[in-house]
């Protein structure tokens, strides 16, 4: 018990000191601005693509129509209603739209000639674009989606005048009516949601990749003060205790700045409505600050020197940045992946069942650490 309090008041004392340096203070403060800022410029209008839509005829109700429900629905496509043509094309051609929707006059009809048998089949909608990505041929999804009742009408229509009446008149306007009081837009498709013990609902997509950019500074948090004590054994700061004991310190600083930047993340989430529950929150942090200090204290033995470990921070946050799922996931990636700690943060927060694997993986590299103090120590008495 007495040891345990000793170790207590100098990781304490450690921590006392990592927040004594103005650079770490600085770091702390960033956390909760940038989760504030990234979330006042979700709540802003903002899309990963912007299309103009408009219609040859002004006056269309059918196109109209369409291009009302674009304006008023959700989606990561951010749409600009233009009264003509030309307005659409120019603001392609100016770059402040990606695309342009032009939906043809007389849309309805349009449509009903172009299901017609042995009639010509000349598009209703032409799409304006200065080049295609990746981007563009998703939206053509939203379009496909946006035309949908349009076109489904018209091939009821098309199959009860026909087959139903044999060309006979028939009353137009209730099937129209019928056909608007089928509510198609629920039901059709459950969502489920494989191994997952909590659902964050609601994400925007300029928030949604903010965890794995909290997690990767977190990681650069604890490298931070590894640097602090690479360049403090150097000094001789630690001379007084027996050499193989000194990885306990270095060990002691990571955890201090990992659960320092951790409290202020889950802190900062919990004011700005990032929060998911209080149980994944805590549990997958816990695991992950254990993590993120084993994972740093093995870099910084690896690399042993403060200089060293300067130059890898960088290239270290990059991979990071790549290889985790914080934008991307890439399944071919997996191999770098599992060496990063953010892999397992990001996978526990929706799966308490990886907070044993990231403790698993703690302990893995714990072991690495202690293997390579013992052999380093050795080598040295040697």
């Amino acid at each position: 018990m007495e040891n345990f309090k000793k170790n207590l008041l100098r990781l304490l004392l450690q921590n006392k000191r990592l927040l004594k340096k103005v650079s770490f203070i600085v770091i702390l403060v960033f956390i909760p601005v940038l989760i504030t800022a990234m979330r006042i410029v979700a709540g802003q209008e903002s899309g990963v693509f912007n299309a103009a839509l408009c219609s040859t005829d002004p006056s269309d109700p059918a196109a109209n129509g369409v291009i009302e429900d674009l304006m008023n629905g959700d989606s990561v496509i951010r749409f600009t209603k233009c009264g003509s043509e030309d307005e659409a094309t120019e603001l392609v051609r100016l770059g402040k739209c990606d695309a342009a929707w032009v939906f043809e006059s007389d849309l309805e009809e349009n449509v009903d000639k172009f299901f017609a048998k042995n009639s010509r089949r000349d598009p209703f909608v032409r799409v304006i674009e200065r080049e295609e990505t990746v981007t563009s041929l998703f939206s053509h999804e939203k379009l496909y989606a946006a035309i949908y009742s349009e076109v489904t009408y018209s091939l009821l229509k098309n199959h009860v005048a026909n087959d139903v009446y044999g060309g006979e008149p028939f009353d137009e306007a209730e099937l129209r009516r019928r056909f608007e009081d089928v509510d198609y837009s629920d039901g059709i498709i459950s969502y489920e949601y494989v191994d997952t013990d909590n659902v964050i609902s609601g994400e925007n997509y300029l928030t949604t990749p903010l965890r794995g950019l909290l997690a990767s500074l977190i990681v650069f948090c604890s490298l931070a003060a590894e640097m602090y004590y690479l360049s403090d054994r150097k000094e001789g700061v630690y001379d007084w205790l027996p050499a193989n004991r000194h990885v306990f310190h270095g060990m002691g600083l990571c955890f201090s700045a990992a659960f320092d930047s951790a409290a202020a993340t889950v802190i900062a989430l919990a004011v700005s409505g990032g929060f998911s529950t209080f149980r994944s929150e805590i549990l997958s942090m816990l695991a992950y600050v254990v993590a993120v200090t084993a994972f740093c204290t093995l870099v910084g033995m690896l690399l042993n020197t403060p200089a060293k470990l300067g130059v890898m921070l960088p290239f270290l946050m990059i991979v990071m940045l790549v290889f985790s799922p914080t934008f991307f996931i890439f399944k071919a990636s997996r191999f770098v992946q599992i060496f990063f700690p953010p892999f397992y943060y990001l996978n526990a927060i929706y799966s308490l069942r990886f907070v044993p694997v990231t403790l698993l993986y703690s302990a893995v590299v714990f072991a690495a650490v202690f293997i390579l103090n013992a052999l380093t120590q050795k080598n040295k008495a040697i």
